[in-house]
């Protein structure tokens, strides 16, 4: 739900940046007509025998015309910057809402959308490029003991250790997901079974290595 309300309110406010620019051109377009239509007024000016000051009135209305040509460009063209930069602005908050929705808010990896999307793509991939990748499930030994005995912030930060000691032990394409409770998943592309198999035995050695809210817990 919030998500949703976030792209709402940022697609608003990208539209109003769009009209915005639509009016400024529209305002762009009618005083470059009306400066047309100006000039074609001043196109009937006096003859070559009128006199000097008909000439000097004739100058004037063409400086203060130019003038005011000048001043409606300079704030078509700083409204058109600022409408530009707004939407770049609005546009990279866009994408930055889509990426925390791929997020896992407690362990900061990969939420199951994630890993759904990912998968369906790599099942995909590896279809069309006969390529290989491994899927791996990793979950926690007797977890619910952790909350029932030292509480639910330990069990919390237990999650956000192994987490990192999954993403730690990743690299380039490889993804990290919270699947769900204290399971994850991991996608391994390009790598034998047997590599995925040693990697998944070396990070468990290295999780039962740490100490989380001063207890030892194996995974």
């Amino acid at each position: 739900k919030d998500e949703d309300d976030t792209n709402e309110t940022i697609g608003r406010e990208i539209e109003n940046s769009l009209k915005r620019v639509s009016q400024l051109l529209e305002t762009g377009i009618a005083e470059n007509t009306n400066f047309k239509c100006t000039l074609d007024d001043l196109g009937h000016a006096p003859s070559a025998n009128a006199g000097e000051q008909d000439f000097k009135v004739l100058l004037s209305q063409l400086i203060s015309e130019s003038q005011k040509m000048s001043e409606v460009s300079t704030r078509l063209t700083d409204g058109l910057r600022e409408s530009q930069a707004r939407v770049h602005q609005l546009n990279e908050e866009l994408e930055q809402a889509k990426r925390q929705s791929l997020l896992d808010p407690l362990t900061s990896v990969s939420n199951r959308r994630a890993f759904e999307e990912r998968l369906n793509w790599q099942i995909k991939e590896a279809q069309d490029t006969r390529g290989t990748f491994c899927l791996v499930l990793a979950d926690l030994d007797d977890f619910k003991s952790v909350n029932d005995n030292l509480g639910h912030q330990a069990g919390d930060e237990v999650l956000r250790v192994f987490a990192s000691t999954l993403f730690e032990h990743t690299k380039g394409t490889d993804l990290v997901s919270r699947y769900g409770g204290d399971e994850f998943a991991l996608i391994l592309p390009n790598i034998e079974i047997t590599a995925a198999y040693n990697l998944m035995v070396s990070i468990k050695h290295n999780f039962e290595q740490m100490r989380v809210t001063n207890a030892q817990f194996r995974g």
